[in-house]
């Protein structure tokens, strides 16, 4: 097991605006995932780390998070892919947080999935991920999946936790690259990536159970606001604590974070009062 296991590596992508988010999904990681796999932190601008770092690697791009039309995203996680050496991801992103056990031994068997199935290039581990409802039932080595249908399935690629073959990434984000037309750059990961799937043979499988349980398909905070529900939820629940400004961001704004915005949550935060720039 342990051969094949070793070829993961945890990639948590994230940015300097949403730091405070770090500790605790290191807490969760730890608390919930039990393997010594490296873990690297993929973020925008060299960091302040006041946290003991395990095992854990900063991969920093060197510009600050932008997610205008000309933005930097899809180049940030090219440098950060190519700087992972293992052939397998286990893909989260930054509000994503596990809050239940994963199962090693599944992910391991998954891997061993991937390697025997060249077409099989990611695997949805959450059930938060949206469902493919034009797809069909699959078996493969006793665990049951959903298959996408890659012509008429949305959502194909998004951003809930996945394990991916690092090669395809590459070539997905590359294609994200040619053809992003969204200043709300992580949907158009999604939407450029899930074409990219269009008219191929490779597969994508939705896994019908829970391999890794998140509080909700947004993540935690929602255009970078974590409601009160969540609070009291993660207080609850975990003991964490995430602290807040106005109108529940988890950051203070600024001119220079404003600017760097897409035009979909400039014109969010508009509407919501929260600025008037």
């Amino acid at each position: 097991m342990n051969n094949i296991i070793n070829n993961l590596s945890i990639m948590y992508v994230s940015c300097d605006t949403y730091k405070s988010l770090w500790y605790p999904f290191i807490k969760l990681k730890n608390k919930y995932l039990n393997i010594n796999n490296k873990m690297y932190l993929c973020t925008d601008i060299k960091p302040n780390i006041d946290f003991e770092l395990n095992n854990i690697d900063i991969l920093y791009y060197g510009n600050k998070s932008n997610f205008t039309i000309n933005g930097n995203l899809y180049d940030r996680y090219l440098y950060y892919l190519n700087n992972i050496t293992t052939d397998y991801i286990l893909y989260f992103y930054d509000d994503m947080y596990p809050i239940d056990f994963i199962d090693t031994n599944i992910i391991n068997d998954f891997i061993t999935l991937m390697i025997q199935n060249d077409d099989i290039k990611i695997i949805k581990l959450s059930l938060e991920s949206y469902p493919f409802l034009n797809g069909i039932q699959v078996s493969y080595n006793n665990y049951n999946f959903i298959k996408a249908n890659n012509n008429l399935d949305d959502y194909i690629f998004n951003t809930q936790p996945i394990l991916i073959k690092k090669n395809f990434f590459i070539d997905i984000i590359n294609y994200c690259k040619l053809h992003n037309t969204f200043t709300h750059q992580n949907g158009g990961l999604e939407i450029y990536g899930t074409k990219y799937f269009r008219n191929t043979n490779y597969i994508c499988l939705r896994s019908i159970s829970d391999i890794i349980k998140i509080p909700y398909s947004g993540g935690i905070v929602t255009s970078g606001i974590l409601s009160d529900n969540m609070k009291l939820f993660l207080k609850n629940k975990e003991d964490i604590d995430i602290p807040t400004y106005d109108y529940n961001l988890i950051y203070k704004i600024t001119k220079e974070e404003y600017d760097l915005l897409g035009d979909h949550l400039k014109e969010h935060y508009k509407n919501i009062g929260l600025i008037n720039l």
